[in-house]
C-alpha cells in the first residue's frame, strides 16, 4: 500500500488532537496495511528486549511477556490488545506514575494488562 499526502496529514492531525502519533499510526497502518500476525509478535519481543536492555524492565516482567508472546501466536482475536501492550512496553518506566505528574508506564500499569490478556487466552475457546 502507498501512503499518501492526506493520510500523513490525517495522522498528524490525529496526534495534534489526541497527542499519541504512534498509537494513531499504528492503528492506522494495522487496519490498512496487510500485516502477518508474526510481524506483531515479533515486534512485541524486539520492543521487549529493548525494554529490558534501555528501560530496566524487570526479568519476571520480561518472562511474562516472552511466554504470553508464545501463546499469542495462536490468537488473531486479540490483534488490538497486543498493540496495547507494545505501546505500553515502548512506554515503560521504572518509576512511572510517581511525581507531580504521574507519566509513563510502571510495573502496576503492565502487570495489569498482562493478566487481564492471559485471562482473555483462558477463557477463549480453543
Amino acid at each position: 500500500m502507498k501512503v499518501t499526502y492526506p493520510d500523513v496529514c490525517c495522522l498528524l492531525i490525529d496526534y495534534h488532537t489526541t497527542g499519541s502519533l504512534l498509537r494513531h499510526a499504528n492503528i492506522y497502518f494495522s487496519q490498512n496495511m496487510k500485516v502477518d500476525e508474526m510481524d506483531l509478535i515479533g515486534r512485541l519481543h524486539a520492543v521487549t528486549r529493548e525494554a529490558q536492555q534501555k528501560d530496566d524492565l524487570p526479568d519476571f516482567l520480561a518472562k511474562r511477556i516472552f511466554a504470553l508472546a508464545d501463546l499469542l501466536q495462536d490468537s488473531h482475536d486479540l490483534r488490538v490488545e497486543i498493540e496495547a501492550l507494545i505501546e505500553q512496553i515502548s512506554l515503560y518506566d521504572t518509576y512511572g506514575q510517581t511525581g507531580y505528574i504521574g507519566m509513563g508506564v510502571n510495573d502496576t500499569i503492565l502487570e495489569g494488562t498482562l493478566r487481564r490478556l492471559e485471562e482473555k487466552l483462558e477463557n477463549s475457546p480453543p
